[in-house]
């Protein structure tokens, strides 16, 4: 959950409140334009996407000295290829605005762009500029830069320095620090490589607010939020959503070693309501990443755990939620529902927002509790 004064916790949980997006943008180090007003945005993150979090917003640019903001060479402001703008949520206060830090966002297309222009003299001047943006985390360069050949680790002493050199972008140390083990190799896909590196260090990579990497752990942490329903509360409305689909218990896998010989291993779930003789059943996957580089009994038992822990529990039972807006929310944050009958606990699995109305969320409940 984002860090905010106390007046600003308090303004988001009384109700309706005046918010703004703006943004800076960047190209490289150097920061080309400032205070970018933003008219319409949504904004949209995915525990379970590669990319995890991404925006589509509308600029409206007026230019102190009358030039254009669409973008027509690949080094403008506003173009896709390298930009970057970075989001803050402007709230007005009583007395005063308070600028929050939403994320650091890659320019990743610019579906659409339009200048006002007119005729001064013997020049032609534009009034404004409507320039339509596509964003994405800077998981995005990431994905991008595959690896040209097959590599491993460079140490194996730290998997956070790891994480930081092969995605080439600062680290936020939110879980300890662990070794790699020894099978560990990397696919060509860069950004696949990052998240098995989160995965050594027990966890899933997203980009923070502050355009760091981090460590959501796989096991859920405290309470950051509590959201009641009712008169004076800040949910406006709770579903039920229950899918079985993809809430697997067991996952194999078939590799070959060096020499070819064959390697089969099976991860299970052995207790619980997903137990494999419980009524429910055996809903089996196949491990579905690429095989060749697992060459050991080891990283293949470590590979169908790792799948089997992603695939089982949270994605069976999820709680889709509508609530006051509140940008300091993040996904990963595990919070707590309060129905009129129910205390469910949940993290945020995806979120929803934009410039007017409530946010959506989509919580993996962790508890289900009667009042």
């Amino acid at each position: 959950m984002k860090t905010a004064s106390d007046n600003l916790k308090a303004a988001l949980t009384g109700g309706s409140i005046s918010r703004r997006l703006v943004a800076d943008s960047f190209y490289g180090a150097t920061r080309t334009l400032q205070d970018i007003p933003i008219s319409t945005w949504s904004i949209r993150g995915d525990l379970t996407a590669a990319i995890k979090t991404g925006a589509d917003v509308t600029i409206l640019y007026t230019d102190d000295f009358a030039r254009a903001a669409t973008p027509h060479e690949l080094t403008d402001a506003l173009a896709p290829y390298g930009q970057e703008l970075h989001l803050y949520m402007v709230i007005k206060l009583a007395d005063t605005e308070e600028r929050l830090p939403l994320g650091q966002f890659r320019i990743e297309s610019v579906p659409g762009g339009t200048d006002a222009q007119r005729r001064f003299r013997d020049r032609v001047i534009t009034e404004g500029s409507t320039v339509q943006v596509t964003l994405m985390d800077r998981f995005l360069g990431v994905q991008r830069a595959r690896f040209r050949s097959l590599q491993e680790p460079a140490s194996l002493t730290s998997a956070w320095a790891e994480l930081a050199r092969i995605s080439g972008l600062a680290v936020t140390r939110t879980v300890p620090d662990v070794a790699i083990p020894s099978t560990l190799v990397y696919d060509r896909d860069r950004l696949q490589a990052v998240q098995l590196l989160a995965g050594v260090l027990g966890g899933t990579a997203i980009m923070t607010s502050q355009g760091t990497v981090a460590v959501i752990p796989n096991t859920p942490g405290d309470v950051v939020a509590t959201l009641a329903i009712g008169e004076d509360g800040v949910v406006t409305d709770v579903q039920y959503s229950m899918q079985s689909e993809n809430a697997y218990n067991v996952v194999t896998g078939d590799f070959e070693t060096d020499d070819g010989t064959p390697i089969h291993v099976e991860a299970q779930i052995s207790t619980g309501p997903l137990a494999i003789d419980s009524p429910y059943g055996e809903h089996v996957l196949e491990y579905p990443g690429d095989k060749s580089l697992i060459t050991t009994q080891a990283a293949a038992q470590a590979a169908v755990d790792q799948l089997l822990e992603q695939s089982s529990v949270t994605e069976a039972y999820e709680l889709p939620v509508q609530c006051v807006f509140n940008p300091l929310l993040e996904l990963g944050d595990v919070v707590q529902v309060e129905r009129m009958d129910r205390l469910i606990t949940g993290r945020i699995n995806t979120l929803d927002y934009g410039d007017t109305g409530p946010m959506s969320l989509r919580l993996g409940v962790i508890s289900d509790n009667p009042l």
